[in-house]
């Protein structure tokens, strides 16, 4: 499944606060891992430049750094929606376990946000 630009931004997005909320640091190697994450729902045919991508991600993640917590969860809502393929949900919350594992210290506040969307989502995901 490719994702539509919107789908891609609230992924982004997602993906950028469990990295940052989790632990309260904004890691390069966890940018990184973002960007590999994301560039695997892109459409092939789309002319997509991942590095503004990412600076339009941050710059919305900033602007909103009072209502971080709300975003998110309408996030998580929205895409829940949007997304009905149990598979694919599934390769989200690996791709955050991935951003996760990135800085090379995948703790218990990460597994746990895990935990919680893949339940909130209804798919069974072991965090290890």
């Amino acid at each position: 499944m490719t994702f539509t630009k919107q789908q891609l931004r609230h992924l982004g997005y997602l993906f950028m606060s469990f990295a940052h909320l989790t632990d309260l640091h904004l890691l390069q190697e966890e940018l990184e891992e973002i960007k590999k994450s994301i560039v695997k729902y892109i459409p092939e045919e789309d002319d997509f430049d991942i590095d503004s991508f990412m600076e339009e991600i941050l710059y919305w993640y900033n602007s909103t750094s009072t209502e971080r917590l709300q975003v998110v969860n309408s996030i998580a809502v929205n895409l829940n929606f949007e997304i009905q393929d149990k598979e694919i949900k599934k390769g989200i919350l690996e791709d955050l376990a991935s951003i996760g594992k990135s800085d090379f210290d995948f703790i218990e506040n990460e597994k746990a946000f895990i935990r919680l969307l893949g339940s909130s989502w209804g798919v069974e995901f072991e965090v290890e």
